[in-house]
């Protein structure tokens, strides 16, 4: 059917359109130019041959040409679809590493965080201490009981600590007892100034 050769004009000049947009593809302009060309010399002598078989004309040597030039077309396309998957393969690998590289460094830098955390936590949690003196428990119960009235309550205060909270109830409940030593003794030299008043 000659009105089909019009459809394959059609095909051949979208195949162009497509070729020329690969063309602009960063560093595929000399391999596009090649399959063009290839392609044009297979797409010519193979509608070449079937116009001439169409009006029974003498198609000479040009089904040898198209076949030839349809072999070298193939080979070229199997050359490209070759190159192009060990392209994509090796594009894989790459990202394949690029990730697993970066799960590396999230992970280190994970773990030199958590080690930073650590020991940012281990040193808050050592100043803490050193500024309680004591189990916070055990400064509440002391506190209960001086503020009860129990001024023999007496903590535990480790030798050169004197900046604890627990050395400064130690020193608070050590001047509580000498203040109500001193106000008993004051109180009972006022009774026995008032008895010897009254005598």
């Amino acid at each position: 059917d000659a009105d089909k050769l019009k459809e394959v004009e059609t095909v051949v000049a979208k195949t162009h359109e497509v070729l020329t947009a690969m063309s602009n593809i960063d560093g595929q302009r000399e391999a596009t130019q090649l399959l063009k060309a290839v392609f044009d010399e297979y797409q010519s002598v193979a509608l070449g041959a079937t116009r001439a078989m169409l009006t029974k004309g003498d198609v000479g040597d040009q089904v040898a040409r198209m076949q030839a030039a349809q072999s070298k077309l193939e080979a070229l396309l199997k050359t490209r679809l070759d190159t192009g998957a060990q392209a994509i393969a090796d594009r894989q690998a790459e990202a394949e590493h690029g990730v697993q590289l970066g799960l590396w460094v999230s992970l280190v830098t994970g773990l030199a965080v958590l080690a930073v955390l650590g020991l940012a936590s281990k040193l808050i949690v050592t100043s803490v201490w050193r500024d309680l003196g004591e189990e916070p428990s055990d400064l509440l119960a002391l506190t209960r009981r001086i503020a009860d009235g129990d001024l023999l309550a007496q903590p535990r205060v480790t030798a050169g600590d004197d900046r604890s909270l627990n050395a400064g109830l130690a020193a608070m409940a050590a001047k509580l007892r000498e203040t109500v030593g001193t106000i008993r003794m004051a109180t009972d030299s006022i009774n026995t100034a008032a008895s010897e008043i009254a005598v």
